[in-house]
């Protein structure tokens, strides 16, 4: 599995996973999760997912804006990782 794969599989509703990753979809496909730097993406992408659970837990649907911010945060970090 590749990082655009679980950050995909953690977000599956969320289209901005893939402008994220525009410009670097071949590094975000070839970075293996279980490499050095995909494993500190799928630690950012786990992080991001639990903040979007408390999210919801606290605000419900009401706060779209706020997961979608987590979420950016969590590829752009990725893509630093990714790309250095």
């Amino acid at each position: 599995m590749n990082v655009r794969e679980y950050a995909e599989r953690a977000f599956p509703h969320f289209e901005l996973i893939r402008v994220c990753c525009h410009g670097d979809v071949e590094a975000f496909n070839s970075m293996p999760i279980d490499s050095n730097c995909g494993n500190d993406c799928k630690e950012a992408i786990d992080a991001a997912k639990k903040l979007v659970k408390k999210i919801h837990e606290a605000w419900g649907n009401d706060r779209p804006n706020y997961v979608s911010n987590v979420v950016e945060a969590a590829m752009r970090t990725c893509r630093i990782f990714i790309t250095g």
